[in-house]
């Protein structure tokens, strides 16, 4: 959806209302630098809002996000074009939220990789190891049970095993040997697939559970 173009539709048929912002506000029960945001572009009305204030501009809900007027034979055709629009911006805010929670999850492995090893002292050995095995069940838990793809959840492992190596090289509290890594390595790749697999699975079926209940 075009927000400018929204945002100059709502103002012309405020103005031709003979409202001003603080009158149009009190009506739909907003605020008037809400409706200066949609004006000038800078945001779209909130769902809850857009039929009271179709209403008070005295136009339909789909000609206030196609920006402009509909003529009746051109109906179904923009209520259309406002349906594939409003999903692909759906879409698009989904896609952003799914990036960002995978992002901090990353992060939070990073500090669970690197925080506690670099700060541990001698004779700590097995609470960091604990701690390392801890926290990885943890994150992919909590990965597993996000909306996220299950192919982009798999890629944890590759960000976890990756974040892993390099530490036994930089940290000196590990000592780098062949044994460490035979061991390791695997129990952190099954830590981490066996995790996000509860996850997911949990998530399936708390939404398989709404789903009857809904019924």
């Amino acid at each position: 959806m075009n927000a400018q173009k929204i945002g100059e539709f709502i103002k012309e048929q405020r103005k031709i209302k003979s409202l001003t912002q603080k009158e149009l506000a009190d009506i739909i029960n907003c605020t008037d630098k809400a409706v200066s945001r949609w004006e000038t572009g800078r945001g779209i009305p909130e769902v809850s809002l857009l039929l009271p204030l179709s209403k008070a501009l005295d136009v339909t809900v789909n000609e206030l996000l196609s920006g402009e007027r509909i003529e009746e034979e051109k109906l179904l055709e923009k209520t259309e074009e406002v349906i594939i629009a409003t999903i692909n911006d759906s879409n698009k805010k989904q896609g952003s939220l799914k990036k960002y929670i995978f992002a901090l999850v990353c992060i939070i492995q990073f500090m669970v990789v690197y925080v506690t090893p670099a700060t541990a002292q001698p004779g700590d050995e097995m609470g960091v190891i604990f701690f390392l095995f801890l926290g990885t069940m943890v994150t992919s838990f909590v990965l597993g049970i996000t909306p996220i793809s299950f192919k982009i959840k798999l890629l944890f492992a590759l960000v976890v095993i990756g974040l892993f190596i390099p530490s036994v090289f930089i940290l000196p509290f590990y000592v780098v040997d062949f044994e460490m890594f035979a061991l390791y390595v695997p129990v952190l790749l099954i830590i981490t697939l066996g995790f996000i697999a509860i996850g997911t699975g949990l998530n399936s079926l708390v939404r398989f559970a709404i789903s009857k209940l809904k019924r």
